[in-house]
């Protein structure tokens, strides 16, 4: 139950919520420094190949903490013989969803580390087959909060996601007057090397009157945007009450 590829915002529902990107790119209102980084070292999730076919084999594989995963199949550089299917350490998962947030865990690049199909309880003793960069991208929850399943995708082809921050919400004049906020993207994608690390880019409601917004044109944008968003696509407005 998706609302459009272009929008980076959770969609609840009775089976599930899944979120959606869209993309985007760069600085806003000079509040980010245009000079490079030195990105921070990037967490690690466990994996193992899927191989399980039947449902009796699929239940014993989530009542013994996997979560089902798949790989973007634009994801084009895994060695020979290993699958884009996988099961993924729910405890681990769970643990950095619920320390970063729902924005923060989708926006975080995570190196996975791809384990042989002998895994089980020791994989620390198994044989990594592969190590690629990936975002969590697409998140199934269950009504009891459970993460289901997960497809993850690659900033080569999905661009460098940097979360947005709004700001002064508490002092927006259309607020005030009983509008109501609207925040159409969570995090823009940017087309920039795995070396470059962008702080998070601020917004700030506070001088937005009802009936105004901010677009992607008024971003002050240093680097190439991964989606074909226009100029004019919101990034927020305050809405008529």
């Amino acid at each position: 139950m998706l609302r459009g590829w272009l929008r980076a915002t959770a969609v609840c529902s009775k089976h599930g919520r899944r979120f959606c990107d869209n993309a985007a790119g760069a600085t806003a209102k000079g509040d980010v420094d245009s000079k490079s980084f030195k990105s921070p070292q990037k967490p690690r999730l466990w994996a193992m190949e899927r191989v399980s076919k039947t449902k009796a084999q699929r239940v014993a594989s989530m009542k013994a903490w996997r979560i089902p995963a798949c790989i973007d199949f634009m994801v084009d550089w895994l060695p020979e013989g290993v699958g884009s299917l996988l099961y993924l350490d729910k405890l681990q998962v769970h643990q950095f969803y619920w320390k970063l947030g729902d924005p923060g865990f989708i926006c975080t690049p995570f190196q996975l580390d791809i384990y042989e199909r002998a895994w089980e309880k020791h994989y620390e003793k198994a044989k990594v087959l592969a190590s690629v960069e990936l975002y969590p991208h697409l998140i199934n929850i269950n009504e009891d909060e459970d993460i289901i399943n997960i497809t993850l995708v690659s900033p080569k082809h999905w661009g460098r996601r940097c979360r947005l921050h709004y700001l002064g919400e508490q002092d927006c004049i259309g607020l005030k007057k009983g509008g109501i906020i609207k925040k159409s993207l969570t995090y823009l994608a940017l087309d920039c090397e795995r070396e470059r690390f962008l702080p998070d880019i601020k917004v700030d409601l506070s001088n937005l009157d009802v009936g105004e917004e901010i677009l992607i044109k008024d971003l002050s944008l240093d680097v190439n945007l991964m989606s074909n968003l226009k100029p004019t696509t919101p990034v927020c407005q305050v809405l008529s009450p």
